[in-house]
């Protein structure tokens, strides 16, 4: 189910589901959050570190985010970052509750593994998208939230466009439709054989990536495909590997590594979506209807329509 739009004046929560924000990054991302208009709540995850890489134990920030579904007053749940460990609350959360309270829920990277546990137990579509403290607060970017708030305040189909305008590039052409699925690229493979793994037959998949090693970026590909991942997949979009470089053999680089890959396949492959840890960086539904054609992209995020 697709959540409703997001309202002019928006009463926003902001959870650390993750790794902790200082106070001086948490200002930031309010701040940047009322400038967009929204009536900013602040989480007790964003004054909390446990571990120095955890804002909170796993049942606290569970609890944070069943209730701010459930909170009357909270019309869009925003992620202050990502990091580590959001993986740990999935056992803790209210599935039921949060599908009888459809909220637009907003992030990236390690929330990943929060955005895949919502729609395959929820049904809710997600939205992989600019975090509130670091890509809206301290990395602000005009582009980054015109793309955020078309994705967020238009009903329909919507054609995806790089929020600079730089073109995509079809890797293998034709037509594929289906539900998106993925994320961060490690984040998803660590959800392989647990069951908050989602759904890939049929999917359209999404994978960006962030500092790993091309060779790193291999390994997670063959690992996805020999577990089948890709068998039935509908297509795959691949947005921004910032950073992925190949020490070895600089020469070859993520996109040679990504277009060798990806060229054996049938489906259509859609490369150079500016989409996760980039600047500016665009949204896209989780869970929602996606049309591939020939390197161009459709979303429909309430995945009432179809294309054909």
């Amino acid at each position: 189910m697709r959540p409703p739009l997001l309202p002019a004046g928006a009463g926003v929560y902001l959870t650390a589901p993750a790794s902790p924000v200082d106070p001086e990054t948490a200002a930031e991302g309010i701040r940047a959050l009322e400038e967009l208009g929204c009536s900013v709540t602040a989480g007790p995850s964003l004054g909390r570190n446990r571990k120095g890489y955890a804002a909170g134990t796993p049942r606290q920030r569970a609890e944070e985010l069943n209730a701010a579904f459930t909170d009357p007053a909270i019309d869009a749940i925003w992620c202050a970052r990502g990091g580590y460990t959001a993986a740990a609350l999935l056992p803790f959360l209210d599935y039921a509750a949060i599908a009888r309270h459809p909220k637009p829920f907003i992030g990236y990277s390690d929330i990943t593994a929060l955005h895949a546990a919502l729609h395959k137990c929820s049904g809710l579509i997600t939205w992989h998208g600019p975090m509130a403290c670091s890509d809206l607060g301290r990395y602000r970017n005009p582009e980054t939230e015109q793309a955020l708030l078309t994705m967020l305040r238009t009903g329909g189909v919507i054609a995806y466009r790089n929020p600079d305008g730089s073109p995509l590039r079809p890797l293998r052409p034709g037509r594929g439709e289906g539900r998106t699925a993925g994320g961060n690229l490690t984040v998803f493979c660590s959800l392989l054989g647990t069951k908050w793994m989602p759904e890939t037959a049929g999917r359209v998949l999404f994978f960006e990536e962030v500092d790993e090693s091309v060779p790193r970026v291999e390994r997670m590909l063959v690992q996805l495909e020999e577990a089948g991942t890709f068998c039935h997949a509908a297509a795959v979009l691949l947005g921004s590997f910032t950073g992925c470089r190949n020490p070895y053999c600089p020469a070859y680089d993520i996109d040679t590594l990504l277009r060798d890959f990806f060229c054996r396949f049938s489906v259509p492959v859609v490369a150079g979506m500016q989409c996760g840890h980039c600047s500016p960086t665009g949204t896209l539904p989780l869970g929602g209807l996606c049309w591939v054609d020939d390197g161009r992209v459709w979303f429909v995020p309430d995945g009432r329509h179809g294309f054909y």
